[in-house]
């Protein structure tokens, strides 16, 4: 299995985990803060036996939310990560449609499995069943709350949630210890609302379908490296205490 390149700039990298080694450097995750431009490779480590859901959601499922599902799956199994039901739907998805051309081929180049993927509509059982809900847009996230509003405690955009949990420079707490990580990880950016600012537009992910290929460029470099961060994010919840110890050793 191949490792998972993490391309990270300013923010730090938090690895509450069993040692996962940044490779070209030979640092514990957590221990050092990555300068700009510099190329990191996750290796594997072993398995966590996780479980929970993550559902990506856009308006079409062909394009941003297919992309995020599936290139979330990848780096979960190139971390290790176990266990965890990656899935995706659009609010107004016809169902049965193959991901937009410019997905496949991202996802070819990187050799990420798609042969099965068809677009679904979103649906309020989709809705109930996540631990996790994440949208490309504060529109998308307002109208799946607006159909559940219970749901409102663990439904993000991708940036809003990034901006929560996936830049973070202390260790990740699993609030309930008998929950899943992607629960963990809803449950800790959900307490963390209102300790920032709203970033307004900056938290949501333009569509670039039918536009040139420079817009399907720019989408996919925002996407992926926060998908990345929210792949350590899920790691660093399911094993706070190694990270504290390592963190006292600092």
């Amino acid at each position: 299995m191949k490792p998972a390149s993490l391309d990270h700039h300013s923010s730090w990298v938090r690895l509450a985990g069993e040692p996962c080694q940044l490779a070209s450097l030979g640092y514990p995750l957590g221990l050092m803060a990555p300068e700009a431009g510099q190329r990191l490779t996750l290796v594997q480590s072993p398995s966590l036996d996780s479980t929970g859901s993550v559902l990506f959601v856009c308006d079409g499922n062909v394009t941003r939310s297919p992309f995020m599902q599936l290139a979330f799956q990848a780096l979960c199994d190139d971390g290790g990560i176990d266990g965890i039901d990656v899935r995706s739907a659009g609010l107004q998805a016809l169902p049965g449609h193959r991901p937009d051309d410019h997905v496949l081929a991202w996802l070819d180049r990187r050799s990420i499995p798609h042969a099965d993927f068809t677009s679904r509509l979103l649906t309020d059982q989709h809705i109930t069943d996540a631990d996790l809900i994440i949208t490309a847009s504060r529109r998308q996230r307002d109208l799946v709350v607006r159909r559940n509003p219970r749901s409102s405690t663990r439904t993000f955009t991708l940036r809003q949630l990034d901006r929560l949990v996936g830049g973070d420079s202390v260790s990740l707490t699993r609030l309930d210890p008998d929950c899943s990580a992607p629960a963990a990880v809803a449950d800790v950016a959900h307490h963390r609302r209102g300790l920032t600012a709203s970033a307004g537009a900056a938290d949501d992910i333009s569509d670039p379908t039918g536009r040139r290929d420079s817009a399907y460029r720019a989408t996919f470099a925002l996407v992926y490296p926060a998908l990345e961060r929210l792949a350590l994010a899920m790691r660093a919840v399911d094993h706070p205490s190694s990270s504290q110890e390592k963190n006292s050793h600092a």
